[in-house]
């Protein structure tokens, strides 16, 4: 067996040698202890991890950084589990999260999540190649990412928000990307809900509209 005791890992400078646009952290501590058994052709990790002091964000989804505290790790067999954790967006709007990464033996095989803001709004900026979406979003995302594809589905209610789909870059060949996205998300329309197709067309939807 391996007994890897004392782990040390400063999340910012893993970070910063990644070349992974879709999140960013300057700060952030991971601490805990390994143990491998088993065959080297099938190993059994167990253990436990506690990350703390973590600041986080994601460029296309929240502008704002958020904060988590503490979050604890537990290593079973072949999966590394984020038990329920909570962060804050500006010290005042609460997001959870748990999730889990599964390897195959030695490799990555896929990784799992859920986020959810549980009826409460917070600031949400979405910025993509073909659009903009500025406002207060109540998020509740099943997120599973394997074989090169990212998947995100679940509810998504927005209010007080202003969405811009730019129109001329629809027309432009998307780049390529290593990580395809693809999304099944219901999206449900509050009050105070602006549209705006560049530079075509302007409306309001009313509220409690909802599609897909």
């Amino acid at each position: 067996f391996i007994n890897v005791s004392k782990i040390s890992v400063n999340l910012s400078e893993i970070f910063r040698n990644l070349s992974f646009k879709k999140i960013d952290v300057p700060k952030g501590f991971v601490n805990g202890q390994i143990l491998i058994t088993g065959l080297k052709s099938d190993p059994y990790f167990q253990g436990k991890l506690l990350a703390s002091s973590v600041e986080l964000s994601f460029p296309l989804i929240v502008s704002n950084r958020i904060s988590i505290p503490f979050a604890k790790i537990n290593v079973e067999h072949n999966e590394f589990i984020l038990l329920k954790t909570s962060g804050k967006v500006k010290k005042d709007y609460e997001i959870f999260a748990e999730g889990k990464i599964v390897m195959d033996r030695w490799k990555f095989d896929h990784a799992e999540a859920n986020i959810s803001t549980y009826e409460k709004y917070f600031p949400c900026d979405l910025n993509v190649r073909v659009a903009q979406f500025t406002g207060l979003a109540d998020l509740n995302l099943d997120i599973y990412l394997a074989d090169g594809f990212l998947d995100v589905s679940g509810d998504v209610k927005v209010q007080k928000t202003k969405a811009k789909v730019l129109n001329s870059q629809l027309l432009q060949k998307p780049p390529r990307k290593k990580t395809h996205i693809r999304t099944d998300l219901n999206i449900f329309l509050g009050p105070h809900v602006n549209f705006q197709f560049d530079p075509i067309l302007r409306c309001l939807f009313a509220p409690d509209s909802e599609f897909k």
